[in-house]
């Protein structure tokens, strides 16, 4: 399974509006990954952003709950694919 690429990129300006304070992530789906959070979005009223966090958000409470949670097992290194 191919990873997309994150960029990760810090914006905090003296008076920028909380949600500039967050950093911001540029990743790039498959065509049909976009086109289901596309779809989801639209779907729940949301933004792409909202629906990504949200996903995001939730994946992590659940992986968090779970016994012996491991990030490091659950998602190895994406710099081993490449």
């Amino acid at each position: 399974m191919a990873h997309g690429v994150l960029f990760i990129a810090c914006s905090q300006r003296e008076g920028a509006s909380v949600s500039r304070l967050y950093p911001q992530v540029r990743f790039r789906p498959s065509p049909e990954l976009h086109e289901k959070i596309i779809r989801a979005a639209a779907h729940e009223r949301r933004s792409i952003n909202s629906e990504i966090v949200l996903i995001l958000e939730r994946h992590y409470e659940q992986t968090e709950k779970a016994p012996g949670n491991s990030l490091q097992a659950t998602f190895p290194d994406a710099s081993d694919s490449e």
